[in-house]
């Protein structure tokens, strides 16, 4: 991102929001804070903060106005995962707008990911409604149309309360042929329950997901091993409830993205990974319905690629 902000125009304004989660949490995905009450960890966290505030100076160097948003407060900063501001975009004026699910770190790269590009109108229209969330007054989940096809959604960030995961269940259980569903996750709770109803009434369900995920004795307090605890509690759940559901994992990468097709006629994709838990969890999302063919289509290619990464032997029948 520092490349991309070099390259930009000197005369134009650039604005990069981060949410404060970068700050308070090492790139293994442990809270600082928590890390500086260890004697043997304290000197390298406080060190840690000296390399980032020296990279986000590089970066006011170029003239980028920096926001960090959603701070925590109290306890919050031993535990700073809930309550955060999932969003990522990318935006150049009132020309081009990127909606994606990736992020700007090592961390995700290389894993199974996305961006969709607007163009024209609907760019300046999702500029627009993006920063909605700066403007608009409550907590209200909104939406705005983009064109006669294409709708975007937003969640505030409310906890127990989403749009964008009421959308995508009410898709669920009214798809009628196929559902393909891609995710950082597996399913849970409500969703788990309409993907397993929609393959016995018949749909062709198809998820896809990151290689299993597996803890990390040597980083206890990091927020892999929160993944890797909340994934074995949803397939508890899922065994318990009797749900089940055909779930594709990537034998070679991470499958990050964040997409749902249902019918092959409606597509929806952001930032959502579909989980119940992160609902209650209170995270700000941002997701794209749409009908329009060549977007969907694209998508499609998307799981197909991801599909042959997880089956190899397949490929012959594809």
């Amino acid at each position: 991102m520092y490349e991309v902000f070099a390259a930009a125009p000197k005369d134009g304004p650039k604005r990069y929001r981060i949410d404060c989660y970068t700050t308070h949490m090492t790139g293994n995905g442990e809270p600082i804070e928590l890390l500086k009450l260890f004697p043997w960890s304290a000197k390298k966290m406080i060190e840690l903060q000296k390399d980032q505030e020296e990279l986000f100076n590089r970066f006011r160097g170029l003239g980028v106005k920096l926001e960090f948003t959603n701070p925590p407060k109290g306890l919050g900063k031993y535990v700073p995962v809930f309550g955060r501001n999932h969003l990522k975009n990318s935006g150049v004026g009132e020309r081009v707008f990127y909606v994606r699910g990736f992020n700007d770190d090592g961390l995700t790269a290389g894993s199974v990911d996305f961006a969709v590009k607007f163009t024209g109108e609907a760019a300046a229209r999702l500029k627009a409604g993006f920063e909605s969330i700066d403007t608009d007054e409550g907590n209200s989940d909104y939406e705005v149309e983009i064109d006669q096809q294409t709708r975007l959604i937003v969640d505030r960030g409310v906890p127990g309360q989403s749009m964008i995961y009421d959308i995508l269940l009410e898709n669920m259980q009214q798809s009628l042929s196929s559902i393909k569903g891609m995710s950082a996750l597996v399913p849970d709770g409500r969703g788990a329950k309409a993907l397993a109803a929609a393959q016995t009434r018949g749909s062709s369900v198809e998820v896809f997901v990151s290689p299993a995920i597996q803890s990390n004795p040597a980083h206890p307090f990091s927020f892999g091993n929160m993944l890797w605890m909340a994934e074995k509690a949803n397939y508890f759940n899922m065994q318990r409830n009797g749900v089940s559901f055909p779930v594709f994992r990537n034998q070679i990468r991470g499958a990050h993205g964040k997409c749902w097709i249902f019918d092959g006629k409606t597509a929806i994709f952001g930032t959502h990974n579909a989980s119940e838990k992160g609902v209650k969890a209170g995270t700000c999302e941002a997701a794209i319905i749409t009908t329009n063919q060549k977007i969907i289509q694209g998508l499609q290619n998307v799981f197909s690629q991801t599909k042959l990464e997880s089956y190899p032997d397949i490929k012959g029948v594809i």
